[in-house]
C-alpha cells in the first residue's frame, strides 16, 4: 500500500473516531487500534492528533475559500451569489461531514476560531448585499 493511501486511510479512521467520541476522548493508540497496527508505527505516516486536525480543517477551509472567492467573481445578483454561498457550504457539511464534526469540537473549546469561522462568512454575506 502507498504512503499517501495508507495516511488517508488513517485520516478516515481517525476522522470516523472523532466525530463518534470527540476529539479530546481519542488518543493516537484508538487510531492505531482502529488501523489495526501499533502506535509507534502510526507516527511514521502521521505527526500526532494535531497533524490529523489541522489537515482536515485545512482542507475544508481552502474549499470553502476558493468556493466563496469564485462566488464573489461570478457576474451574479447578491440574491444569486448568496443562493450559491449556501449551496457551498450545504455541500461543503454534507460532503466532508468528518471534518467538519472535528471543526466544532475544536470551535466550542475556542472562543477566538469560533469567531474567526462566524466572521468571515458574515463579512462576506454583508459586501453582497
Amino acid at each position: 500500500m502507498k504512503v499517501l493511501d495508507r495516511k488517508s486511510e488513517i485520516l478516515n479512521v481517525a476522522t470516523n473516531l472523532i466525530t463518534e467520541k470527540g476529539y479530546n476522548a481519542v488518543s493516537m493508540r484508538d487510531i492505531a487500534r482502529g488501523m489495526d497496527m501499533k502506535a509507534a508505527s502510526l507516527y511514521n505516516h502521521i505527526s500526532g492528533k494535531q497533524d490529523i486536525l489541522s489537515i482536515s480543517i485545512l482542507k475544508v477551509a481552502e474549499l470553502f475559500t476558493q468556493g466563496m472567492n469564485a462566488v464573489l467573481e461570478l457576474e451574479a445578483t447578491s440574491t444569486e451569489k448568496l443562493t450559491l454561498l449556501i449551496h457551498l457550504h450545504i455541500d461543503i457539511s454534507v460532503n466532508h461531514s468528518g471534518a467538519m464534526a472535528m471543526m466544532r469540537c475544536i470551535l466550542r473549546a475556542s472562543r477566538y476560531l469560533n469567531s474567526l469561522v462566524f466572521e468571515m462568512p458574515t463579512r462576506i454575506i454583508s459586501e453582497l448585499l
